[in-house]
């Protein structure tokens, strides 16, 4: 497993944002300080770098659309890796947590973003599959979804 100061491509890694059956994602920088998120494959089960491929071509494909802008992929020591943008705020689960139920206002507007950014995937004939609020990113009254890793085209 990465560690923190390790690079992946252009990037050096900080600490970890989050981590699921076979990736961690990074908190990165480029060399002008710019920070990106970086999710690195650490699984070795059968399949995983297929799906690992798919799920940065799919974030490429929906260019931003309703999730984070995707940067630059790579490999390095035989490791798959991809940069996307680094989406600010917390999840719709941490937001409940802290905060309790959403207004009627606000549940409308991000779900309104929620809706929009599944019609994005739609229009790739494919299926999140994982939509929960752990995987929705709110920064203000924007939603981003999160975590394409078992998306089916």
């Amino acid at each position: 497993m990465p560690a923190s100061g390790d690079r992946k491509g252009p990037f050096t890694l900080a600490d970890v944002l989050g981590h699921g059956g076979f990736a961690h994602v990074y908190r990165a920088t480029d060399a002008d300080g710019a920070e990106v998120a970086v999710k690195v494959l650490t699984g070795l089960q059968e399949g995983s770098r297929e799906r690992f491929a798919q799920e940065a071509r799919l974030l490429e494909a929906v260019g931003g659309r309703g999730f984070p802008a995707f940067v630059r992929s790579g490999l390095d020591d035989d490791q798959p890796w991809f940069a996307m943008e680094l989406v600010p705020g917390t999840t719709l689960r941490e937001q409940v947590r802290a905060s309790g139920p959403l207004d009627g206002r606000q549940a409308l507007r991000l779900a309104s973003h929620v809706a929009e950014a599944l019609l994005v995937l739609q229009e790739q004939h494919c299926v999140h599959r994982d939509l929960k609020p752990a995987n929705i990113m709110v920064d203000g009254d924007r939603a981003v979804l999160i975590d394409l890793g078992i998306a089916k085209l």
